[in-house]
């Protein structure tokens, strides 16, 4: 699949790093939305779905953290919000007029929401938070001690592989105070054709949260037995869903 990388500059002035999968002679752009402390690449999630788009779209994918050596540094979501807005506006630089979908996983859900983007044709939230994950974030981290949460400095959050996510006292305080994402969610139906597919072996949430989704005005609702990052053998069942909505 043929790739192009570009850098813009973000809103707080560090370089944002992006490449273009796909169809670049396409009017049909996809804009996709990472969730927190990765980069576009986390699981291969992006680019999967990038690879069965690659003939009718152009994926667009990019960071919206800052990459250190062998950590990665997460400031607010409204922050972040404002880079998704600057990508897009990069995009109507590049490109003039485009056909515009969205895909969102997890709080690149939330920040779809914030962002609120003007003339977007599709919209998918994988296994975005239906309700604020602020609590159910630091309890998250709080249980593994080898963590270091200060919600008045920066926070040293360990990964899996190795490296460090560095969260910004910013962060805390700017997510304690969002919109709900059940009211983010219903204000985007409202002008796009809004799908919320919920991963049904994620880690566990109240079921009413969800199903109250399922009240929106002009949101499909779609489960599908996969965990939070839609890995094997879940991947798959989602990338089928994601060729009959494109």
């Amino acid at each position: 699949m043929p790739k192009t990388e570009f850098q813009i500059q973000s809103p707080a002035g560090f370089l944002i790093n992006g490449e273009y999968q796909g169809n670049t002679d396409s009017r049909k752009i996809i804009i996709f939305s990472h969730g927190f402390g990765v980069t576009r690449k986390a699981r291969g999630l992006f680019d999967d779905i990038a690879a069965i788009l690659k003939d009718k779209y152009l994926c667009v994918l990019f960071d919206y953290n800052l990459k250190l050596e062998n950590s990665i540094k997460v400031d607010s979501i409204s922050e972040q919000a404002e880079i998704l807005k600057a990508v897009y506006k990069h995009l109507k630089h590049e490109f003039g007029w485009f056909e515009c979908s969205l895909v969102g996983h997890s709080l690149g859900t939330i920040i779809i929401g914030l962002a609120d983007l003007p003339d977007i044709s599709k919209i998918i939230l994988l296994a975005g938070s239906p309700s604020n994950p602020y609590n159910r974030l630091l309890e998250r981290f709080n249980a593994n001690k080898a963590n270091q949460i200060d919600q008045n400095g920066t926070s040293l959050i360990k990964r899996a592989d190795g490296s460090n996510t560095l969260v910004e006292k910013e962060f805390w305080t700017n997510l304690k105070c969002i919109p709900d994402p059940y009211l983010l969610y219903q204000s985007l139906s409202r002008n796009s054709n809004v799908t919320y597919v919920r991963a049904t072996l994620d880690r566990p949430l109240i079921d009413r949260e969800y199903k109250k989704l399922e009240n929106i005005t002009n949101l499909k609702y779609v489960e599908i037995e996969a965990n939070h990052d839609f890995e094997v053998p879940g991947r798959k069942h989602l990338l089928n869903k994601l060729k009959e909505i494109f």
